[in-house]
């Protein structure tokens, strides 16, 4: 196992390469312990081989994981004998291979490009018939319902879940922010804010439309926020399709930020603002034109218009101001 460690990230890597065929399947079972939550597992094949790497910041964890076929299981015995805080949620994004998980007595079939979500502080069972590679986020199941604003129980829970408009987003950012903080874990940090808030937003993205009709208000601004955070790239944009990306009208969107004391289009721009602010501080020689097309301005005029409107600077004093001398 290695450890690389950079502020705010400890990256850790496990494998079963350097085992015999015999030895495997034991040290898979206390790798996957180290790196999520004690399972019993079964290897499919003799030749059985699995890998992990896990980055943890201060508010999530992502990791990569790649293995031959298994059946997994974590049992009423597995969760009583371990922590009560191993209590975590785990969006699975699978990039490779079918897995089929089940959880509270629902199958879900989840093949590349889907995407599965379930809870560790309740029994499941996950088959790979053969190989497979999952990118992984674990979050504090507890935080993670209380800070998307969604009650707690297993509507969200061994669903399959495509990964198409606004969770395409999703998943291509931490497919490849999975990457990242192996090849540029310095990079990796500098969007860690931003990923914290997007793992915890992916929750009302993917709230089943029928229990969104009982949501109060903070839920669905807080989704409509999130459908914002996974766009935001995109100049198009408005409110209409934040509505319709939420499955309500435009006119409930406009009554849910009522009294806020934000506008749907002022969060948006705001959002906007704070990812330019990141990227001109994490990427020093980034062109502004690049940020400003990035985060969803229609043109560069329009995004220093914006950006001095909110920060009384423009990107480049902005940049100078926060960077160490010398750089």
């Amino acid at each position: 196992m290695s450890e690389p460690t950079v502020p705010s990230l400890r990256l850790s890597s496990w494998s079963t390469t350097q085992n015999s065929k015999n030895d495997a399947a034991d040290h898979w079972q206390h790798i996957r312990q180290q790196a999520y939550v004690d399972v019993s597992t079964d290897p499919l094949t003799t030749d059985f081989h699995g890998e992990v790497t896990l980055g943890r910041f201060p508010s999530f964890a992502l990791s990569i994981k790649r293995a031959g076929g298994e059946d997994v299981w974590r049992s009423r015995s597995h969760i009583a004998q371990g922590d009560e805080r191993d209590e975590y949620l785990y969006t699975v994004f699978q990039v490779s291979g079918t897995c089929v998980l089940e959880q509270f007595d629902r199958t879900a079939v989840v093949p590349p490009g889907s995407a599965v979500i379930y809870d560790s502080s309740a029994p499941f069972v996950m088959h790979n018939a053969g190989p497979y590679e999952q990118v992984i986020v674990e979050l504090p199941a507890d935080e993670a319902f209380a800070r998307a604003g969604v009650s707690r129980g297993n509507d969200l829970l061994a669903r399959t879940l495509p990964c198409d408009g606004a969770v395409s987003a999703v998943a291509s950012f931490f497919v490849n922010l999975a990457q990242s903080q192996i090849r540029d874990p310095e990079g990796a940090v500098r969007l860690e804010p931003h990923a914290s808030d997007l793992a915890f937003s992916t929750l009302n993205l993917v709230t089943p439309t029928t229990a969104r009709a009982d949501l109060p208000g903070a839920a669905r601004r807080e989704q409509a926020i999130a459908y914002m955070r996974a766009n935001l790239s995109d100049p198009s944009v408005h409110a209409t399709s934040i509505a319709e990306g939420i499955h309500i009208s435009r006119r409930s969107l406009y009554r849910e930020f009522q009294g806020t004391g934000d506008s749907v289009i002022g969060v948006l721009r705001e959002l906007r603002v704070e990812q330019a602010k990141r990227l001109l501080l994490g990427s020093p020689n980034r062109p502004v034109s690049s940020i400003a097309r990035d985060t969803g301005f229609s043109s560069v005029a329009h995004f220093y218009r914006v950006f001095r409107a909110s920060t009384s600077m423009t990107p480049g004093e902005y940049r100078a101001q926060g960077l160490p001398r010398g750089l």
